[in-house]
C-alpha cells in the first residue's frame, strides 16, 4: 500500500468514528436544531434583521409591553460600562434611570445610521445613534460621517454614539462607545425573568427566542462553542478532511447561477464568472473549434454584489472586427472607463452593475435566484438590448480568422 493510500486509508477511519462514536456530535446537533424562529426567517446572522429587533425593543410604543423598561435598562448599562472604563460621558447613567422621558422617537435608516433614538425631555433633548455591526465591517469615514450628520441636525442635543458588535471590533472614531451583543442578551434575560408579569405571550415567544439565539450564537463560551471545541479536538483529523471539501459560498453561487441560467436555454459555461450567451449570439461566427466564444455575458459574483457584463475574449483573433467592437463602444459610452485601444487579450466592453445582493442572508440557491432574476431585468433594459442588437449585427461580418 502506498503512502497516499494508507493516509487516506487512516482519514477514512476516523471518519467512521466521527460518525458512529461522537456522542458530542449528538448533543450539538440537537441544540442547533432546536426550533428557533430567526433560523425560519435566515435571519439569525442578518444585520439588518437585527437592528429591527433592537429597534423594536428600544421603542416604548412598540408591541412588546415593556413600556422604556428595556431602552433605559441597557443604555444604563452600556453608559455603566464605558464608565467604568474612563470613558467621559455626555450622558450619566443615573439620568437615564431617573429623567421622565416626555416621547421617544425610534428611527431606521435615519441617513443611513441602523438605529437613532430620540428621547425628548421637559427641558432638553437627547440622541442616541446606534451603528449595528454582526459580522460586516466597519467601513473607512463611516462612523464619522454619520456623527457628522448628527451633531449638524441635533446641535443642542445631548448625543451618544454606540457601536454595537457580535465581535471584538474597535470603533474607528474615538467618539463612540463600543458594546457588543452579550450586553443585549444580558437585558433581554433580566426582562424575561423580572417582568414576566408585564409581557403578552408573543412578545415573551419572540423574546425568548432572540436570548437563545443571542446565547448560543453570540456570546462567548457558550455551550454549543464548548461542545463544538470538544468535538474538534477529539476528531481533528476527519473535520480537517471536511472542512477541506466544503466549496465557498460565492463558488455555490456561481454553480446555482449557471444551472439556472443554462436551465433558461442560454448557451452557457463556467461559473466563475458565469459566461453565457444572449440567443442571438449563439451563432458559429461566434464559437471558435475550442467551444468558447469570442464575445460572451458574464456574470461576475463578488462578496456583497454581483454584475453583468459583455467581455470580448481572447478566441476574437480578428483585429479589425475587435478594433471595430471597441470604437463602436466608445461611441455608445459602453464602456465606462478611459482606453485608447481595445485590451490585446480580453477587454470588457459594456458592464450593468445589479442592485446590491444582501450575500449574509439566504442560502445559495436564493442568492442565485435573486442574482438570475436581477440579470433577467438587465437583458430587458433599453441600454443593454441595445447593446446586444448592434453587437448581434456586427457579428454577421465577422471574420473567420479565429484561434483553432
Amino acid at each position: 500500500m502506498t503512502d497516499t493510500s494508507a493516509t487516506m486509508e487512516g482519514t477514512i477511519a476516523h471518519l467512521r468514528r466521527f460518525v458512529v462514536e461522537c456522542a458530542e456530535l449528538r448533543e450539538l446537533e440537537r441544540s442547533l436544531s432546536r426550533f428557533n424562529v430567526f433560523d425560519v426567517l435566515r435571519s439569525a446572522e442578518s444585520e439588518l434583521r437585527h437592528s429591527n429587533m433592537l429597534a423594536w425593543m428600544l421603542d416604548p410604543e412598540a408591541s412588546h409591553g415593556m413600556d422604556d423598561l428595556f431602552l433605559r435598562r441597557w443604555l444604563m448599562l452600556v453608559l455603566n460600562e464605558a464608565a467604568d472604563q474612563g470613558r467621559p460621558l455626555d450622558l450619566d447613567p443615573v439620568e437615564v434611570d431617573s429623567e421622565p422621558f416626555l416621547r421617544v422617537e425610534v428611527l431606521r435608516e435615519w441617513h443611513n445610521i441602523d438605529v437613532l433614538v430620540k428621547i425628548r425631555l421637559k427641558e432638553e433633548e437627547w440622541v442616541i445613534a446606534i451603528e449595528n455591526k454582526v459580522n460586516s465591517a466597519q467601513s473607512a469615514g463611516q462612523l464619522a460621517r454619520y456623527r457628522t450628520d448628527v451633531e449638524r441636525v441635533f446641535s443642542k442635543a445631548r448625543k451618544v454614539f454606540l457601536f454595537l458588535t457580535k465581535s471584538t471590533e474597535i470603533p474607528s472614531d474615538e467618539q463612540y462607545i463600543s458594546t457588543r451583543y452579550e450586553t443585549v442578551q444580558r437585558v433581554v434575560s433580566q426582562i424575561l425573568t423580572e417582568a414576566d408579569d408585564i409581557l403578552g405571550h408573543g412578545p415573551k415567544y419572540l423574546l425568548e427566542q432572540y436570548d437563545h439565539l443571542l446565547t448560543e450564537r453570540f456570546m462567548a463560551n457558550s455551550k454549543a462553542q464548548e461542545l463544538a471545541l470538544k468535538i474538534y479536538q477529539e476528531h481533528r483529523v476527519a473535520l480537517d478532511f471536511i472542512i477541506e471539501q466544503i466549496p465557498d459560498k460565492l463558488t455555490e453561487i456561481g454553480t446555482s447561477v449557471s444551472k439556472s441560467v443554462k436551465e433558461a436555454g442560454y448557451w452557457t459555461r463556467s461559473t466563475r464568472p458565469v459566461v453565457f450567451l444572449p440567443n442571438a449570439w449563439n451563432v458559429p461566427n461566434n464559437l471558435v473549434p475550442n467551444g468558447w466564444p469570442c464575445v460572451c455575458l458574464e456574470v461576475r459574483i463578488s462578496e456583497g454584489k454581483a454584475v453583468v457584463a459583455a467581455q470580448a475574449r481572447q478566441e476574437l483573433k480578428d483585429a479589425a472586427w475587435r478594433q471595430q467592437l471597441f470604437l463602436l463602444a466608445k461611441q455608445d459610452n459602453w464602456l465606462g472607463y478611459n482606453a485608447s485601444k481595445p485590451g490585446p487579450i480580453w477587454f470588457t466592453f459594456f458592464n450593468h452593475p445589479l442592485t446590491e445582493i444582501p450575500f449574509a442572508e439566504g442560502t445559495p440557491e436564493e442568492i442565485a435566484q435573486e442574482i438570475v432574476a436581477k440579470t433577467k431585468e438587465a437583458l430587458r433594459d433599453a441600454r443593454f438590448a441595445g447593446m446586444v442588437g448592434k453587437v448581434t449585427e456586427l457579428l454577421k461580418g465577422l471574420g473567420q480568422a479565429l484561434a483553432n
